[in-house]
């Protein structure tokens, strides 16, 4: 048998263990300064740079029928062939997926290769870089995409996901116009980012 004591010293090195592993594993939000600079030493890598790093969330805003979509296209082929953004912006080349809820997919094929033509790349230097998923007729809130993302893909096999657009992502009874909403839709998308 065990002395009470001796009880005591294993049930409390069992509980000293889980704890070590469970500060490993957890997610932090709360650092000293010290703690923070050494498990953060350096900025994520940019994607655009001065503008964005790989990880970030971008939203792209403006009115309707203004060319979003199309600037898009434009930034997911310059990251494929690390092209600069507007000639001033490099970006980091990689691998780009488009999830869109908007557009037929011939639509999308055919915007995506007069982009493409327009900006002189061959359709070879781009057509397997590129991963189109199309859910117009098929929607999909942005966690139920982003779960089909994970377990389709390797984490970091892509340097960029656009959402396009992002209204059509809403789960049911969410709106554009919900304070709440909106909050929970961002920290989904900084999760699936981060991941």
């Amino acid at each position: 048998g065990h002395t009470c004591e001796q009880i005591d010293d294993l049930l409390f090195a069992t509980i000293d263990d889980w704890k070590r592993e469970r500060e490993a594993t957890a997610p932090r939000d709360t650092f000293t300064l010290a703690d923070l600079a050494t498990a953060y030493p350096t900025l994520k890598p940019p994607l655009i740079d001065g503008l964005a790093r790989v990880g970030e969330v971008i939203n792209v805003i403006a009115n309707t029928k203004v060319g979003k979509s199309w600037f898009v296209y434009y930034l997911a082929l310059c990251v494929i062939t690390g092209r600069y953004l507007f000639g001033r912006f490099k970006t980091t080349r990689g691998k780009v997926c488009i999830v869109d809820n908007e557009l037929h997919a011939e639509t999308l094929a055919s915007r995506l290769l007069f982009i493409a033509s327009a900006m002189g790349i061959a359709r070879e230097d781009v057509e397997q870089e590129l991963i189109i998923k199309t859910l117009r007729g098929n929607l999909r809130s942005f966690g139920e995409v982003a779960s089909e993302l994970r377990e389709q893909f390797e984490p970091g096999e892509f340097v960029l996901i656009v959402f396009d657009a992002k209204y059509r992502f809403a789960e049911q009874g969410q709106s554009e116009n919900d304070n709440a909403s909106e909050a929970r839709f961002y920290n989904e998308a900084d999760r699936f980012a981060a991941a």
